[in-house]
């Protein structure tokens, strides 16, 4: 929104569709840069395909939606 409107925009939202919340998120200088900075590094990583290591953590793998394609598989991940 800040580039199609060209205004830096004080306040987003989180919606956290599992559980039907919506969270406002002040938007701080701060933020807006590690944003930017996560971003630039996302679209790096898409650019070269590049594919970071694999974690074998049930807590992140059971909610990944590559786990199905992962080293580790579906049936390698305990619950």
């Amino acid at each position: 929104m800040e580039e199609s409107f060209k205004r830096e925009v004080p306040i987003g939202f989180v919606d956290y569709v599992q559980v039907g919340e919506r969270k406002p998120v002040i938007i701080s200088q701060k933020l807006r840069e590690e944003f930017y900075n996560t971003f630039n590094e996302l679209e790096s990583m898409i650019l070269e395909r590049y594919v970071p290591e694999a974690t074998p953590s049930s807590r992140k793998c059971n909610k990944c939606e590559f786990k199905k394609f992962c080293e580790y598989g579906e049936s390698s991940v305990p619950s």
